[in-house]
């Protein structure tokens, strides 16, 4: 609970929502990922690709 909860709660929460979303959204907008290649995805639970054993990302 990291803005707490009750009459003691943050009164800032919402401003820290809000700009944490803007922050993650520069950050991902501006970056450019990059999979190595070593990891093939696969079929998994039949509503997703996921290669097995996880994909190593770079970031550039």
């Amino acid at each position: 609970m990291p803005f707490g909860t009750g009459p003691r709660t943050c009164i800032w929460t919402a401003f820290a929502m809000i700009e944490a979303t803007v922050i993650l959204a520069t950050l991902v907008r501006e970056a450019r990922f990059a999979c190595d290649g070593r990891n093939v995805p696969e079929p998994w639970s039949r509503a997703k690709l996921q290669p097995r054993g996880g994909c190593r990302f770079a970031w550039r």
